[in-house]
């Protein structure tokens, strides 16, 4: 049963059971599922605290979920009685911040107070089934959706509807659903509100895919917006899988929602949607492109090669000897080659700069996107066989 429990009366876990232990660890890897956007969940078992003094047994198995949601993290404590092991589990629910606003996660418990509510919120708790090895993690993605609802309701009861009018137009425009969101209402009015954006990975090449990680299944981009009042402010947020693919967040350039024209959400939501689709279909049709490219290089500069990516053709390095001045050259392809520039990095055998092999980055050289790829690649030859004298001074000085 889902009801509140002061810190202080908090019971203190027992030796795991088993069949508990089992449960946990299968819903620890099922977690991906759960429908949370922004990074891992964190499932721990917690410290003794109450103890039995008749029988000498600890009575209750504790556990915490730290569950980021949003750009908060949510802490929900799931207590089991090891007496009593058919029971169903009962919860604390706490937040990482703003623990003394009027609307904690305390007034989210009052919404199943009774059991015609809990039985419609969560109908994995009120039927709870102990031999279902998947039951607790149904509990969660129950009380995740739950916690959804209960933050849209509070959403509706703000006294300034200004924000308010703004998600539910995103909703009601079906730009996105609303197991597409997460949102936490703060002090002051401030509405966080994360968008899952649905993003077409199909024709990325399983070359470029990241290998699964169990613990974060999904490809995700979201849109973190920032609201209070008329204010609006908005970030891109990948996943690390993502990140992989589309590059680091700093370098993903996305405009920011424009507040001054008074952008709406559901606009800019399907402005960024539009504008990933064409930097995954950049990303796919570069992998040609770079391929193509490198081996040109490659052939010009002959038994100069040291190494080459040949899964994703991001990077050749070469061994060059200039009046017996020996130095390495690193070839960088960006993923949205052609449409920016490779870059070179010279390297000196010799030479080092606090401690570490001197080096120069070079991105100022004659380029066209619209050159064939050998050109572009005998051009770069030209470029690198011009530069050395000057790198040659350079990691001299730097001696």
């Amino acid at each position: 049963m889902v009801k509140p429990i002061k810190e202080s009366e908090m019971p203190v876990p027992s030796e795991t059971m088993a069949e508990v232990k089992h449960q946990f660890a299968d819903f620890c890897i099922s977690l991906g599922k759960t429908g949370t956007f922004n990074g891992y969940i964190r499932a721990s078992k917690l410290p003794s605290g109450s103890h039995n003094q008749e029988s000498g047994n600890e009575k209750t198995e504790r556990f915490l979920l730290e569950i980021p949601y949003v750009n908060d993290v949510l802490l929900w404590y799931i207590l089991f009685d090891s007496q009593e092991p058919e029971s169903p589990p009962q919860f604390i629910f706490c937040r990482a911040t703003d623990t003394k606003y009027e609307r904690s996660d305390g007034g989210f418990l009052k919404t199943m107070v009774d059991s015609e509510a809990l039985e419609n919120l969560l109908p994995s708790l009120a039927n709870w089934d102990s031999t279902n090895q998947e039951a607790l993690a149904n509990v969660v993605e129950e009380l995740l959706i739950a916690f959804r609802k209960y933050q849209l309701n509070a959403l509706r009861e703000m006294t300034d509807q200004t924000v308010a009018f703004k998600v539910i137009n995103l909703l009601e425009s079906q730009t996105v659903a609303e197991s597409d969101i997460e949102l936490i209402i703060r002090a002051g009015n401030e509405v966080n509100l994360l968008v899952r954006l649905a993003v077409d990975m199909s024709k990325v090449p399983e070359l470029l895919l990241p290998p699964l990680d169990r613990r974060q299944r999904e490809i995700l981009a979201s849109v973190l917006f920032t609201l209070v009042g008329d204010r609006q402010t908005s970030k891109l947020v990948l996943s690390p899988r993502m990140q992989l693919i589309l590059g680091q967040e700093k370098d993903v350039k996305f405009p920011n929602i424009q507040a001054d024209r008074k952008q709406t959400l559901p606009e800019y939501v399907d402005l960024v949607r539009k504008q990933l689709d064409q930097r995954i279909a950049m990303v796919v049709g570069g992998v040609n492109h770079r391929k193509n490219f490198l081996t040109s290089l490659v052939g010009l500069m002959g038994r100069a090669l040291v190494e080459t990516d040949t899964k994703n053709f991001t990077k050749s390095t070469f061994l060059l000897e200039w009046n017996n001045f020996s130095f390495l050259v690193h070839c960088c392809v960006p993923l949205t080659f052609p449409f920016e520039k490779p870059i070179y990095i010279f390297q000196s055998i010799y030479h080092t700069c606090k401690q570490r092999p001197f080096a120069s980055k070079c991105s100022d050289y004659p380029y066209s996107p619209n050159w064939q790829h050998f050109e572009m690649a005998d051009r770069a030859k030209t470029f690198i066989l011009e530069y050395v004298k000057t790198f040659q001074a350079e990691s001299i000085r730097a001696k």
